[in-house]
């Protein structure tokens, strides 16, 4: 079920890696994401893999990307297509993604909270806002972001004349 132009582009170790992942998508789970440095990783340039059951809009990734640090440089959508169902939508979606973090990004420390901040922003479980850069310059995950995201709504309240983005850069 795979197109051609994927099969050009990607390994049989690759692909068979992808189908497990496809494997664990259904309606209760519907997306899964990899954020992965090929073989001629440079600093800063990785690769970002939206898992899909239906096509995702690049407009609606890339706010959530961007917002978390990322500058977004390319994509390419694949169709995998599911035999055994008769409709020509029936499949799944592999969006994969060029991106540029910046260069003293540390890829195997954040690559986890990375995809989790992601999926979290995706199903609306966290905000999307420039407190998500965090997650690249920091040790903070999905959850302590939320915790200093708290904090600064807080303030706010208190009448404190920071803003949350002057906060965020604060606690980088």
């Amino acid at each position: 079920g795979f197109p051609a132009a994927y099969k050009a582009e990607f390994s049989v170790q690759m692909a068979a890696d992808d189908v497990q992942v496809l494997s664990g998508l259904s309606d209760v789970s519907p997306m899964a994401v990899r954020l992965y440095c090929p073989i001629n990783c440079t600093a800063g340039l990785v690769r970002f893999k939206i898992f899909s059951l239906r096509k995702v809009a690049l407009s609606d990734s890339l706010p959530i990307l961007e917002k978390m640090g990322a500058r977004v440089l390319d994509e390419h959508p694949y169709h995998v297509k599911d035999g055994t169902l008769d409709t020509e939508n029936a499949g799944f979606w592999i969006h994969d993604l060029g991106l540029q973090l910046p260069e003293s990004t540390e890829f195997a420390e954040i690559r986890q909270r990375f995809e989790v901040l992601f999926v979290q922003v995706w199903g609306n479980d966290c905000d999307s806002d420039d407190l998500n850069k965090l997650v690249l310059m920091t040790s903070l995950d999905a959850r302590a972001i939320a915790v200093l995201r708290a904090y600064t709504r807080y303030f706010k309240q208190l009448g404190l004349p920071f803003s949350q983005s002057y906060l965020g850069v604060w606690a980088a």
